[in-house]
């Protein structure tokens, strides 16, 4: 689950870019030219106070940078990021508010439903057991990851596009109104089963978990990303035959014993590491820049018709051979522990990174592999004979 872990983290950067888009709307203004609502100010220093009384680390200047006002003096933005925030944050007062993050801290508690303007909240990595935001009509975004969440209704949100419930407790979610949902992200959760069928304009999903089943995505045509991992359910398939417009697929960790990619022609990036593989055929996969299938059981893996792979890693597999002369513009190979007896990378100039010990290899040559340096092969020293020529890195 570890690189599921790392996965997560990718994902949550890329939220943060959808959030700069989509707040790029609210007016920058100076703040201290601003004649700022009394209310507001009030209501904010009340919060504040409150805060920095259990040791959080918040200002009480109204033209910090961490608050936005609008024209109209109303505050519309809070950025109060890993700020130790404790207790129960209640935002009642600040009704124009548009934007709040107050990701990492300490909170158990989040009250947004007066604050009915809300288009963005960022929660994730607080101790946050309940969330309503059933008053929050205007919300685009919610990430509200790696909580204690055990329940979520977001039935009343129809302009979401982007939502991340992913590690927390929840047990079920209806997204059946949701239609206007792009990013979904519900991994490692309680959710043994998931409708998302309704969802016809998810680009990018990310699900899984010990106890989760499989999922029919064959109405979820506009896919581009898809990621799963970590179940333990024994048979699990993954059908993406009518996901045509896939780029990216992780399904690692997963227990799979066979995967279709066949229908799948636009894929660049798949990633099926640690599953029980016997075959995999990318034939079909021309666009293909990254190919992770290592900790399977493959015999075989045929390449020769992803002449734009970057990244090949096949490592703890069965190969007993791996032809990438079609593979030009390969920069890192890893075929650890496989059952090579050659490895031929005579057409691969642009290697940068080979690590392929614990095969059956006598010798390697690197001639015209001039990328390639001490620090970036690692072999079998001893039962292995180099063959270089000056132009390799010393």
């Amino acid at each position: 689950m570890k690189n599921f872990t790392i996965l997560l983290k990718t994902i949550l950067a890329t939220l943060l870019l959808c959030v700069l888009v989509i707040s790029s709307g609210v007016m920058s203004v100076s703040a201290k030219e601003i004649k700022k609502n009394p209310r507001d100010v009030k209501a904010l220093r009340e919060i504040v106070k409150k805060q920095r009384a259990l040791g959080a680390k918040v200002s009480n200047n109204m033209d910090n940078k961490k608050y936005k006002w609008n024209e109209n003096g109303r505050l519309v933005e809070i950025k109060w990021w890993g700020k130790h925030l404790r207790g129960t944050l209640d935002l009642t007062g600040l009704k124009k508010l548009e934007k709040i993050d107050v990701c990492r801290n300490g909170l158990k508690g989040l009250v947004i439903k007066n604050n009915r303007n809300l288009r963005e909240v960022l929660c994730y990595e607080n101790r946050i057991s309940e969330l309503d935001v059933s008053k929050n009509k205007k919300l685009v975004i919610l990430s509200c990851c790696e909580n204690k969440i055990k329940k979520l209704d977001v039935t009343k949100n129809s302009k979401l596009e982007v939502l991340d419930c992913s590690g927390n407790q929840i047990k079920k979610i209806d997204v059946s109104r949701n239609d206007l949902l792009k990013v979904f992200c519900c991994s490692n959760n309680k959710i043994r089963t998931l409708d998302v069928s309704k969802n016809m304009m998810l680009e990018e999903l990310v699900y899984g978990g010990k106890n989760f089943t499989t999922m029919d995505i064959k109405n979820n045509t506009k896919l581009k990303k898809l990621y799963y991992a970590g179940s333990a359910i024994e048979g699990i398939t993954i059908d993406i035959s009518s996901n045509k417009e896939l780029e990216v697929l992780k399904c690692m960790e997963s227990g799979l014993t066979s995967l279709d990619v066949s229908n799948n022609p636009l894929l660049k990036e798949l990633n099926c590491y640690n599953n029980e593989l016997s075959s995999l055929d990318v034939s079909n996969n021309p666009l293909l820049e990254e190919l992770n299938c290592s900790n399977n059981n493959l015999s075989s893996l045929d390449v020769s018709n992803n002449p734009l792979l970057e990244e090949l890693n096949c490592d703890n597999n069965q190969l007993t051979s791996l032809s990438i002369f079609n593979n030009t513009k390969l920069k890192e190979l890893t075929v650890y522990n496989n059952q090579l007896t050659s490895l031929d990378i005579s057409k691969n100039v642009m290697l940068e990174y080979l690590y392929c010990e614990e095969n059956s290899l006598t010798e390697l040559d690197i001639s015209n592999n001039p990328k390639l340096s001490p620090y970036s092969l690692w072999y079998d020293q001893g039962d292995v004979n180099i063959i270089k020529n000056t132009e390799n890195k010393q």
